[in-house]
């Protein structure tokens, strides 16, 4: 009985590994909202995604500032849109994922223009103007190394499943 539990802990450590490694990562590149455009550098192929951060509580204009990675070396990379709109927040700071993207490695373009954020979903306009917060336009964007975010919900399955057999193990 012990060493059944024990074997079935094992899935529910290694989803919970690799959840805190979708909402962590190493940051590879950070910058203010300011129109522009900047070079990134990505010095190895993986997933990366593409984060907003600033005060919790405040709506940030993504209205009025689309970040866009662009292609600069003919290298490929796949833009998945964020279905699970992962955020995280200490009390007084806020980050949400905006997009995941496979990037091989290469030079990009990381453009911010003034123009709609096409990522925002129709529950996140209506939110928004809902919310009676104060709109910023001092927030930063955030490119980190991550893990795809189609492992979140195979990593809820993977702590649930075993959950529910420890529980018919232990009744």
């Amino acid at each position: 009985m012990n060493t059944q539990i024990l074997l079935l802990l094992t899935p529910i450590f290694i989803s919970l590994i690799l959840i805190f490694k979708i909402f962590s990562g190493k940051v590879i590149f950070e910058t203010d909202s300011e129109y522009g455009t900047q070079i990134l550098n990505i010095e190895k192929s993986g997933f990366y995604s593409l984060w907003v951060c600033g005060k919790i509580l405040t709506k940030f204009t993504l209205q009025r500032h689309n970040a866009q990675i662009i292609n600069e070396n003919d290298n490929r990379f796949f833009e998945m849109y964020s279905f699970f709109r992962a955020n995280t927040n200490n009390g007084t700071n806020g980050r949400i994922q905006l997009s995941s993207y496979y990037l091989e490695k290469g030079i990009y373009k990381f453009r911010i223009g003034n123009e709609s954020d096409s990522r925002l979903t129709i529950l996140d306009k209506t939110a928004r103007k809902i919310l009676n917060s104060k709109e910023t336009d001092n927030f930063e964007y955030k490119i980190i190394q991550t893990l795809p975010e189609i492992i979140l919900p195979i990593c809820l399955l993977g702590i649930l499943m075993p959950i529910s057999e420890i529980v018919k193990i232990l009744t």
